[in-house]
C-alpha cells in the first residue's frame, strides 16, 4: 500500500514511516532507518542505531546516541521526527521539486528489511 501526502509548496510535508510497524518480529534489532526519493540513488536521510543496545527496556528511536545523516542536497530542510510511535520525515519548507515517491526502509540485524512508500504531491502556489 502507498500512502499519499498532498501539501502546498512552501508548507511542511510530514511523511510517515509505516515500515517500523510492518515488522512481524518486534524483537528484531533495528540497524538503520533510511529514507529514499525515487530520483536519487543514495539515501536522503539515514538514522544509524547499530551501536545502541536495543535489548534494554529504555531503547527509543529518539535515543541521543543515534547517528543522524541528512542529505546536504536538501539544504537543512529535512528533520526526522522520532517522538511518536511512527517515525516521520519532515520537509520544511517543501519545494515543488520535492514531489515524487519516498521510500522508508528499515533494516534489521537478523531479519529482512521492510519498506513503506509515500507519494508526495506538491501543489504550486
Amino acid at each position: 500500500m502507498v500512502a499519499e501526502v498532498i501539501v502546498v509548496e512552501g508548507q511542511v510535508a510530514i511523511l510517515p514511516c509505516e515500515s517500523t510497524l510492518s515488522s512481524k518480529n518486534t524483537s528484531a534489532e533495528t540497524t538503520l532507518l533510511r529514507w529514499f526519493h525515487n530520483r536519487y540513488h543514495k539515501p536522503l536521510y539515514t538514522l544509524d542505531v547499530r551501536h545502541i543496545n536495543q535489548q534494554s527496556q529504555s531503547f527509543r528511536w529518539s535515543d541521543n546516541n543515534a547517528r543522524h545523516f541528512p542529505s546536504p542536497d536538501y539544504e537543512g530542510r529535512l528533520y526526522l521526527e522520532l517522538n511518536s510511535e511512527i517515525p516521520t520525515l519532515r520537509i520544511d519548507p517543501v519545494l515543488f521539486d520535492d514531489h515524487g515517491r519516498y521510500t522508508c526502509q528499515v533494516d534489521f540485524r537478523t531479519s529482512r528489511s521492510v519498506s513503506s512508500y509515500t507519494d508526495l504531491r506538491v501543489i504550486s502556489k
